[in-house]
């Protein structure tokens, strides 16, 4: 076992970022909301979504985060970090919407998750995480004269090590 928080810089968000991933394109309710015929898998992106896919679609972006170091030694003892998860749709249909929107919010609250990646130098890396919804979002664009709705809100993500082997 290493020191806590010194096996990679960026570990963390990697760990979070595969979490929120697995999390929503997994779960069967969220598949059940998609529109007839169309996959989650192909839904759920990371800061922004091809143009071509149809809506809805949910994009998930980090936003900032903050590291608390570990007590007189090097390291992180956890990450904090922000992330912002939203719903996009092309019509005001909140109707339909909403249901997404509020699926997705039982997912990314959670006490503990267990996420276990393999770095590029094949080291095993599993994190606990912890989140909660900071604030909702809601907000529209004009991309190309198309109005976008953007709904969902911010989790607060909390990233801890909790084992690493080569």
């Amino acid at each position: 076992m290493t020191t806590p928080g010194t096996v990679s810089q960026g570990a963390e968000q990697l760990a979070i970022e595969h979490w929120i991933y697995n999390t929503l394109i997994t779960d069967t309710t969220l598949a059940g909301l998609m529109p007839d015929g169309v996959d989650i898998r192909t839904q759920v992106h990371e800061a922004e979504a091809p143009a071509t896919l149809p809506y809805p679609l949910i994009v998930f972006q980090f936003v900032t985060g903050k590291d608390v170091p570990t007590i007189g030694g090097p390291g992180r003892l956890i990450s904090r970090n922000l992330y912002q998860v939203v719903a996009m749709f092309e019509k005001n249909a909140t109707k339909k919407i909403q249901p997404i929107v509020n699926r997705i919010d039982q997912l990314m609250i959670t006490n503990l998750a267990i996420q276990t990646i393999t770095l590029s130098d094949d080291t095993v890396w599993t994190a606990r995480i912890g989140s909660y919804r900071d604030a909702p979002i809601s907000f529209t664009e004009n991309n190309k004269g198309r109005r976008i709705f953007h709904k969902g809100g911010q989790y607060s993500i909390d990233c801890q090590e909790s084992q690493v082997s080569s």
